[in-house]
This record gives C-alpha cells, structure tokens and sequence, in this order.
C-alpha cells in the first residue's frame, strides 16, 4: 500500500494524507483520525528517501571523529540522544588522526547529503581548514574543541586555558617547584592552550618551566617520558599531563622506578575519565563535562540546521578541578 491507495481508500487527496503524516495542520479531525487508523492497519511507512529527495534533506548529520576512544564516549552518547529526540539519524567516521583521511572524511559525508557536520577532531591544518570553510558554505559545521577564529564555523570548546592554569595553580601552592610537564601533540588547537597555560602560570611565579615534553595522548607515552624524565632528574616532585591516559601511564613508571605516589611525586591529569577514579591512587584531574560538550554541539547544529543562521558562534563550556588521592 502507498499514499495513493490510502488516498483512494479515504477519498481524499494524495496531498492530505501526506499532511497527516507529516502531522502538519489543514485535516479535519475526523477525516486526519480515519486516515491515521488505515495507515495504522496496513503498517505503512513513507518512502523516507523519496521524502528526503523532495525536500533535499537526509535527516542525518555527519560526525568526524579522531579516533575510536573510551574519551569520546559520552560525547557521542549525547550527539546521538540529541539526534533521536530530534528525529535526525548519525553517520560517524574516524580518521586515526591522519590528515589525508579527515579530508575523505569531510568531503564523503557532504557528498552522502548529511545535513550537517560535527567536527570532533584536533588536527586543522590548511587544508583541513579550507575543506570546513568550503562546505560551510554548503552545510552547516559545527567544531567541537576546536576554534578557527579567522573563519565563520560555530565552535564548542572547553576552557583549555583555564582547566590547566588552575590545575598548575594548585601544584605550586603546594609547594612544587620542579614540575614536568607532558604535552599533547603540537598539532592539537587544545593541546597548545594547556601548554601555555602551564608556561605561563610557572613564569608568573618565577620557575623553570624547561621541564616540557611532547607526548601523544597515549598511555605508552605517558609511561615511557615520565620514566626517562624522572630517572633523569630526581628531584622532580610533580608530574603535570595534559590528558589522563598520560597521567595513568605515568603513574605506571613512577610505581615501576619504587617511587610513592604521592608522597614522593605527585601526578595530575585533564580530562576526567572513568578509569580516572579507578586507578590506584585515584588521579586528580581536571574534569571537563564530556555529555554536555555533545550535547551543546549537537543542539547548535540543529538549531542552524532548521534556522539556517548560528544565533551563538562560541560556547565555552565549564571545568571542575578534582583532587583525589594522586596529588598532596
């Protein structure tokens, strides 16, 4: 059965059963009710791409991902229960943080008619940015932990800056004046603002802040600089990473050198992971809300998607630093 012979069935136009689908207005109640019992009665359900070619849209946004990882978790969980109470359906891609691979990305969602792009990702190199102002123009985006401020594409960030000043803030009024730092990679757009938060705080208060390592966001780098650093150097007494698989590594190789944590070094994270509270001792940290993020983002790009213009360009969202039993 299609719209026509419930059409026929009802006696009616193929324009008013279409409106009772669609639950919009201008059917007679009566008539709206008859016509939603056949529709009921038979299991009908609407041709949902024809509809979608008559109205040129999927009903579908797009999200570009990094990578598959426990981090992304209830951000993603929130992207998606935004999307169902809003009747739109998820396409997700990752890219394993290679840069020709965000480019296929990017172009294979818009040439799959999604409706829009969430961009969960931290590498925005030229190309990168020129391919996100050149579909934005097509479709909305919208970035998240991610800012390009010489362009127009609405952004979701966390408080980067802040999260990690407050964090190093903490470590120096307890005391601590030799501190590593384990960075994230260069490449990373939040990466760098903890960084520079990190320098800034400790030039601030006039301490060396040499002791910086690039790391890769990952637990095997996390564990082997803070091994070589500290065996290096023993009388670091602090060990700053900039996510919490690093801090978790790390803890890892202070353990393996017989080192007390914290009583000798004491270790600090960002992010606020759930294994986070798990790990023995407990990371500090500092937490970022993770659900809200998607969800934020997720709303913005609706709301641009059925209102075609972004009413706010910039959220930031809020942090929380979270002393557990790692630091002292």
């Amino acid at each position: 059965m299609n719209m026509k012979d419930i059409a026929v069935k009802c006696g009616v136009s193929v324009s008013t059963v279409s409106r009772v689908i669609n639950r919009k207005p201008g059917v007679n109640p009566k008539m709206r009710e008859q016509i939603q019992k056949i529709i009921d009665e038979n299991g009908f359900r609407p041709n949902q791409i024809a509809k979608n070619l008559l109205s040129s849209k999927s009903e579908n946004i797009g999200v570009v991902l990094p990578m598959v990882h426990s981090y992304f978790t209830k951000r993603i969980m929130a992207v998606t229960e935004v999307c169902q109470k809003n009747n739109y359906g998820v396409m997700m891609v990752n890219n394993y943080y290679s840069q020709k691979n965000i480019l296929n990305s990017i172009y294979s969602l818009y040439e799959k008619r999604v409706d829009g792009i969430l961009y969960f990702e931290s590498i925005c190199g030229k190309e990168q940015t020129a391919a996100l102002k050149e579909i934005n123009k097509k479709i909305p985006i919208v970035l998240v932990d991610q800012e390009l401020p010489e362009s127009e594409i609405p952004c979701v960030v966390q408080d980067n800056y802040n999260g990690s000043r407050k964090a190093t803030e903490y470590l120096i009024e307890k005391g601590h004046r030799k501190l590593l730092y384990i960075s994230g990679p260069s490449y990373d757009w939040g990466a760098n603002l903890r960084k520079k938060a990190f320098t800034d705080v400790l030039k601030k208060n006039g301490i060396d802040s040499s002791c910086i390592r690039e790391g890769k966001f990952s637990l095997n780098s996390g564990y082997k600089i803070a091994k070589e650093v500290i065996q290096e150097n023993n009388d670091i007494t602090a060990v700053f990473c900039a996510n919490d698989d690093m801090a978790i590594g790390a803890i890892a190789a202070i353990k393996d050198l017989n080192l007390n944590i914290p009583e000798d070094i004491s270790v600090i994270g960002f992010d606020d992971i759930d294994m986070a509270n798990y790990i023995k001792p407990r990371l500090s940290t500092v937490r970022q809300d993770h659900y809200g993020i998607g969800e934020k983002a997720t709303e913005l790009l609706i709301d641009i998607i059925k209102n075609k213009k972004a009413k706010i360009k910039k959220i930031y969202m809020d942090y929380e630093l979270i002393i557990r039993e790692s630091t002292n």
